[in-house]
């Protein structure tokens, strides 16, 4: 959520892609409150998840969070 909150304090508001990297052997993926804030901004957008070897899967921010919060 971080680098979100930065990226939108300096104007961004317009997402494709973010990495999540991790050096464990499980793919690192983005906790539920923070799918759930990426969804509020880019609800298609691009995740990538890397695990400690290097390898990494794809999903769609919506296959993630199937049932998000919607104001």
């Amino acid at each position: 959520r971080t680098a979100f909150v930065k990226a939108i304090s300096e104007g961004k508001r317009e997402f494709r892609r973010i990495a999540i990297s991790g050096e464990g052997a499980n793919y690192c993926l983005p906790c539920g409150a923070c799918r759930q804030f990426m969804h509020e901004f880019a609800p298609s957008m691009e995740v990538l998840c890397t695990r400690g070897d290097g390898r990494y899967v794809s999903y769609r921010l919506d296959q993630l969070m199937p049932y998000p919060f919607e104001l």
